[in-house]
């Protein structure tokens, strides 16, 4: 994954064989860590909510998804972002929130 700061966007990759993208009322949400200093290695919030990734029976969606925007905070260049998920299921199941790697904010 990548962010951009010219473009205050960024990219979302998941793995698009999960059984939610194929639910019409599931939905993938993520959210967004307050960008941080990149020497920071840790980061236990605060998150804000920033998109939902809708599933679908018949045109599920596909990863990468790029240029994902507006963000939940500004990005600046050099900052770490942390990003969350929890995928929500049609049958109402809620998974535990799950979390990538740090992303670095490119120009």
């Amino acid at each position: 994954s990548n962010a951009t700061a010219g473009a205050q966007s960024y990219d979302l990759a998941f793995d698009d064989t999960f059984d939610w993208c194929d639910e019409d009322l599931a939905c993938l949400a993520i959210h967004m860590g307050l960008p941080q200093n990149p020497t920071r290695n840790f980061f236990g919030g605060p998150w804000r909510w920033n998109v939902r990734v809708n599933g679908s029976v018949g045109a599920p969606p596909a990863s990468p998804i790029p240029g994902v925007g507006p963000p939940a905070w500004t990005l600046t260049e050099g900052q770490k972002v942390w990003f969350k998920a929890q995928i929500l299921r049609e049958d109402g199941r809620v998974s535990t929130p799950f979390e990538c790697d740090p992303v670095v904010v490119v120009a």
